[in-house]
């Protein structure tokens, strides 16, 4: 290869294109990282970071839920269960917060379980990335070179899915 080249590969980003399925020099543009190849616009993301949100976010509603829930119990132990202001509607009211709070609690759970598939990268990792990858690995290539590093899983994955088409 020659030294005009070896300059240009140096100066480009390489990764994984998951369009063209293989390492590949990217230039740098406003909107994100472009290939060479097939000139499609990508843009770093944190595969699991969705997941993380919206389960964080659930976990929110399910700790609202069962807070009214507990406050709705101890207004009607403070009444007493005889009182007039506490009606069937109260106790309607309460099993559906009961069960809005397990339906969300659930499906924060799931969401977390789903983001666990995928870990961040820490800046030395980056770095060794950068060294390791060379222009016409494929998908293969690149799982069996991290994963003779010591790479777990998680960071694997994270790898090849962090470089997003950007939607149009």
């Amino acid at each position: 290869m020659s030294a005009p080249a070896r300059a240009s590969l140096n100066a480009a980003h390489l990764a994984f294109c998951s369009t063209c399925r293989g390492v590949l020099p990217f230039d740098a543009a406003r909107e994100g990282l472009v290939c060479r190849r097939c000139q499609t616009v990508h843009r770093m993301v944190d595969p699991g970071a969705l997941s993380r949100r919206r389960s964080a976010r659930y976990a929110i509603y399910a700790a609202v839920c069962g807070t009214l829930l507990i406050l709705m119990a101890l207004g009607v132990a403070a009444l007493g269960a005889d009182h007039p202001l506490v009606t069937r509607q109260d106790l309607f009211m309460a099993v559906c917060l009961g069960g809005i709070a397990m339906g969300c609690a659930a499906r924060s759970a799931a969401l977390r379980w789903d983001s666990a598939g995928f870990e961040r990268l820490e800046p030395h990792e980056l770095a060794d990335l950068r060294r390791r990858l060379c222009p016409g690995m494929i998908r293969t290539d690149v799982v069996d070179e991290l994963s003779r590093r010591g790479w777990r899983a998680g960071k694997i994955r994270t790898v090849l899915m962090s470089l997003a088409p950007r939607p149009d």
